[in-house]
């Protein structure tokens, strides 16, 4: 496919865009083949259904605990459990564990029951393992190798309980949902609460056994605890003993006043910092001679915010005069006179805060060095004390965490002894299982409506690649947004167009002549009016037409004969050439063959007055396709074919052409430059788009199409392509005259 027919290819599957309107006749064309496709889904569906045995299912909720009331007061000596997704993960999995199955199964007899225990499929595990003994003895093969070959009954049990229940979590809250699915209602509601109850159990026992081990525990650390907690006591009061320290709630005198002047000392430095930085930034301003007011310090200090203040409102004050009254108003003399003397009181008040900064650095650096030597004095005296306090200090230490360690471990363990009395369990049901009434699987309605669901799906699906893969073009509009032309008529099938249009029926110059007012003369009569409106919007004139198609038997020489026809009814001098120098059926038509034509002119071996025939019937003259020849193109193409055309316009008012088709043979596109107008024939609905496409590129004459034609129109069926509708035969009826 060259360029311009893939950018059609590609604007056609792009450029179209599906309303309402389409949808709806979308459904009306393929609606059989959409419903057969969904019964046949159903069938299916239903067959396979009917075949399942039912099964019950029945499900009890356990809510699982985080917090719990403390009962004894305090903190418990087993932490709460912490209720997460992985916690919850975790529960889920002990459920399914072996040891709530089985203990399931013991309780409820599962081992013998047939459903779970497997010889409900027809094999008796007992006597199955009897029969492996038999012929253990007889020496076909040994005991070991037959060990895996059967399993005790409540292992299978336990097994085939594994796969009948089903856990899981309600959305993210803390409750667990247990289902249990069976044969029979009763044992799938008794299944789903002994699940829901050994759970808990296993919850109760599991908690037990760790507070039991915790108070075992705490209770042997008690006694070693206790004897430490003594020996670091005694400890403690042989030193303050031997070192004769009496201790007071605030410690000695001497710590007090380290303590005091520290805290003196430490605020005084600060102090002094902040004061001599304020200095230090005042000096390196005056140095370099920078403005002292920007400093933040002299903005609040004093008169200066005030005068400050007063000297913005006298600086707005002469702008304001400066532009009314002009430089030499008085009254602008006089606030300059009054902004000078203000400036003059800031810098006064600047130079007073100055030297009271000063002043104040030397004050606090007075106060920093009497603290500091008062420190001095006091430390060397309390330097002695220290040593021992500190060795005080860390004995007292030791056992204040020795008995704080000791208290706290003796209160676990008298909570641990009291727990281990208390049960109380994480876990708990909400919600028991209740006796189904109607089977959970399979659900006869929902699969039903899964599988109309799906045969609609898969019918409109394959309904829709139809439409896709669909080759031909249905109307008008369809072909003028993807081929770009302009759609001339639509020509209905009429009796003699038949199915292969290779043989066309003898009688059809007859039958056209005999219907004048019929749909298929109308639209040709409004063919031959359209080409005549676009030779008088152009320059050139449309006195020889050439008509063609992309593939064989698309109707081209019925469309051409009937043209020349309608236009000899008109009262034009019409030459009709038979060019399809290969089919003939043009000249079949006029009962020409064998006469001299169009290859004996075109061979100079006869003259055009024995070449053309005059059709008595229709008066239409006909110049026949003549002897054979194996080079049409060459002839077709000669100087003696245009020598032809041109003396042909000079007798005739309109020249048909019935050419052949272009993808077969080259000599459609010879022929083309020969004529003023070319008609394209593409039958409806058969044609592929893409050959038309190609077919029209091969022409090379695109500028002188004057359009296409749609042939062998089915009108029953036009209705159902929404807004490519060409025709309606029931509104066109009243028309027609008889």
């Amino acid at each position: 496919m060259n360029d311009w027919a893939k950018t059609l290819h590609d604007d056609r599957l792009e450029g179209q865009s599906l309303d309402l309107a389409e949808i709806v006749d979308f459904f009306l064309r393929r609606w059989k083949w959409i419903i057969g496709a969904m019964l046949l889904v159903l069938a299916i569906t239903v067959g396979a259904v009917h075949s399942v045995t039912p099964t019950y299912s029945g499900s009890a909720q356990i809510l699982l605990e985080s917090t719990r009331e403390k009962v004894l007061g305090g903190e418990a000596v087993i932490a709460d459990l912490v209720l997460n997704s992985s916690i919850m993960e975790s529960q889920l999995a002990i459920l399914k564990s072996d040891t709530v199955l089985r203990r399931v199964v013991e309780r409820q007899g599962l081992a013998n029951d047939p459903e779970f225990n497997g010889s409900e499929r027809g094999i008796s595990l007992p006597g199955f393992a009897q029969a492996l003994g038999y012929l253990s003895r007889l020496g076909i093969g040994s005991s070991e190798e037959y060990d895996g070959a059967f399993r005790d009954p409540v292992a299978a049990a336990v097994e085939a309980l594994e796969h009948a229940v089903e856990v899981s979590r309600i959305g993210q809250s803390n409750v667990i949902r247990v289902t249990v699915y069976a044969a029979t209602p009763v044992r799938t509601a008794a299944l789903a609460n002994a699940m829901a109850e050994a759970y808990v159990e296993d919850q109760l026992e599991a908690r037990y056994k760790r507070t039991k081990r915790a108070s075992g525990w705490l209770n042997d650390r008690e006694a070693a605890l206790q004897d430490e907690l003594r020996k670091s006591e005694a400890a403690v009061e042989e030193f303050r003993t031997r070192h004769n320290l009496v201790s007071t709630p605030a410690g000695t005198i001497t710590e007090q006043q380290l303590s005091e002047l520290s805290t003196a000392l430490i605020k005084a430095r600060a102090e002094t910092a902040a004061k001599r930085a304020s200095v230090a930034q005042l000096q390196k301003l005056l140095a370099d001679g920078g403005d002292i007011q920007t400093l933040p310090e002299l903005l609040s200090i004093g008169l200066l915010p005030e005068l400050r203040a007063r000297l913005a409102a006298i600086t707005q004050m002469q702008a304001d005069l400066a532009s009314r009254y002009g430089e030499r108003h008085p009254d602008l003399i006089k606030s300059r006179a009054e902004r000078g003397a203000v400036e003059a009181q800031i810098a006064a008040e600047i130079k007073r805060v100055i030297a009271n900064l000063r002043n104040e650095l030397e004050v606090a650096e007075s106060r920093e060095a009497s603290l500091a030597s008062s420190l001095s004095s006091v430390s060397g005296q309390s330097g002695a004390e220290n040593q021992v306090a500190v060795q005080l200090r860390e004995l007292e230490r030791v056992a204040a965490a020795d008995k704080q360690v000791y208290e706290a471990f003796l209160a676990r363990a008298r909570i641990a002894e009291e727990e281990t009395m208390l049960p109380m369990a994480e876990a708990r049901i909400i919600s028991p299982a209740t006796v189904p009434n109607v089977p959970s699987s399979p659900h006869k309605k929902l699969f039903a409506a899964l599988a109309v669901i799906l045969g609609l799906g898969i019918g409109t699906g394959t309904a829709v690649l139809l439409e896709l893969f669909s080759p031909g073009f249905v109307a008008r509009r369809q072909v003028e947004e993807i081929l770009d032309l302009p759609v001339l008529a639509s020509l209905p099938r009429v009796e003699q167009w038949r199915a292969s249009a290779r043989y066309l029926e003898p009688g059809l110059v007859e039958e056209l002549n005999d219907m004048p007012f019929s749909h298929y003369t109308e639209a040709i009569r409004s063919l031959r009016f359209g080409i005549d409106a676009i030779s008088s919007s152009s320059e050139s004139a449309s006195r020889v037409i050439q008509v063609t198609s992309a593939l064989p038997e698309e109707g081209k020489t019925t469309l051409a004969v009937s043209l020349a026809l309608s236009a000899a009814a008109a009262g034009e001098r019409v030459l009709f050439i038979d060019a399809d120098l290969r089919l003939r059926a043009a000249s079949g038509l006029f009962n020409l063959q064998g006469r001299l034509g169009l290859v004996d002119m075109l061979t100079a071996s006869a003259d055009v007055r024995d070449a053309v025939h005059l059709d008595e019937r229709s008066g239409l003259y006909v110049l026949a396709a003549g002897a054979t020849t194996r080079n049409p193109p060459a002839l077709l193409g000669s100087a003696r074919m245009q020598s032809l055309i041109s003396h042909a316009k000079d007798a005739f008012d309109r020249i048909i052409i019935d050419s052949p088709p272009v993808a077969p043979a080259a000599d459609a596109a010879v022929l083309s430059r020969s004529a003023d107008r070319i008609l394209f024939a593409v039958k409806w609905n058969n044609t592929p788009r893409e050959a038309v496409a190609q077919a029209i590129t091969q022409l090379r004459s695109r500028d002188r199409i004057a359009g296409i034609v749609l042939t062998m129109v089915d009108e029953d069926k036009l209705p159902r392509f929404g807004r490519y509708l060409s025709l309606s035969s029931n509104r066109l009826e009243r028309y027609e005259v008889n």
